[in-house]
């Protein structure tokens, strides 16, 4: 009992560095290293445990209490951590890259809290059947909280993640359908995990079509054009005086030749005066006409 105890004891110490990323949010590489600690001390605890419950299980056995304690002490903060990391970094850009190794772990440390909260709770149930349908709960808890995060995003999975989750759901579906049919005393049971893994593989079908849909391809640079360029402008050139072109002609490239200034009109000239003629004539009075003279001309 001494060296379970020491053994949940250290699995635990270990398993604790993955709660605990950010003591040393000042240095990055002393985080990097906290995180791996966790990480690796996740991935052993989860190992050992895990191979614990299918070793009793597949002898019928139920597992012990203590085990089952321990379990749920390592496994349970595990999963805290995972869905807090899920829902974090969901809307990172980077969350695709780590996804294969945060959803794994999301999903065994939820399927471990699982069966052993349900073992300690009750052994009523043959321990088989228990620790499939533990995982098959675990899995579905870690992504139903990973739609659920992208849902509060305001945007659904992305192609990769959609696609996972539409491949693992589905068979699940499946396979609780037909444990439905084989099991009468769980039945009810096993029809709301059907229905759970079901809504989750539509959900995931829905959202990889959705994304490919929306992919738009890369725009296309525009054809060349058809028509050659226009000419460019010379500038004009000086020339000789004989290829000057003559007044009036307005040809391209020549400027227009200058015109000559118009002539003023001018006034008429005066008339020049004669002298005056005295030339013989009729003078009257309107009673009688006598013999006179007239002078004329212009003054």
């Amino acid at each position: 009992m001494r060296n379970r105890a020491a053994f949940a004891a250290s699995a635990l110490v270990l398993t604790s560095g993955l709660a605990c990323p950010g003591v040393a949010r000042a240095d990055d590489e002393v985080l990097h290293v906290f995180e791996g600690i966790g990480v690796a001390g996740a991935i052993v605890g989860d190992v050992v445990f895990t191979t614990y419950d299918v070793a009793t299980a597949s002898k019928g056995d139920q597992p012990e209490k203590g085990w089952m304690i321990a379990q749920t002490a390592v496994a349970a903060p595990q999963t805290v951590v995972a869905y807090i990391v899920i829902a974090a970094d969901v809307q990172n850009p980077d969350f695709e890259a780590r996804a294969p190794l945060a959803l794994p772990l999301g999903v065994a440390a939820s399927s471990l809290t699982t069966y052993s909260i349900w073992s300690v709770a009750t052994d009523r149930f043959p321990p088989a059947p228990r620790l499939g349908a533990s995982w098959l709960i675990g899995s579905n808890l870690t992504f139903t909280a990973l739609s659920l995060s992208e849902t509060f995003s305001g945007k659904l999975l992305p192609k990769s993640l959609a696609l996972v989750q539409s491949l693992v759901m589905t068979p699940e579906a499946v396979i609780c359908a037909v444990e439905a049919v084989n099991d009468p005393q769980g039945r009810g049971g096993w029809i709301g995990l059907a229905g759970w893994s079901g809504v989750l593989a539509t959900h995931g079908v829905l959202s990889f079509l959705v994304g490919v849909a929306n992919v738009q391809p890369p725009p296309k640079a525009p054809p060349p054009s058809q028509h050659p360029p226009p000419p460019e402008e010379e500038e004009p050139s000086e020339k000789s005086p004989s290829d000057r072109s003559a007044p009036g002609d307005t040809s391209p490239g020549q400027p227009p030749a200058e015109e000559p200034p118009a002539e003023e009109p001018q006034a008429p000239p005066k008339q020049q005066g004669h002298a005056p003629v005295v030339v013989p004539a009729a003078i009257s009075d309107g009673f009688r006409v006598v013999p006179g003279a007239l002078v004329v001309g212009v003054f």
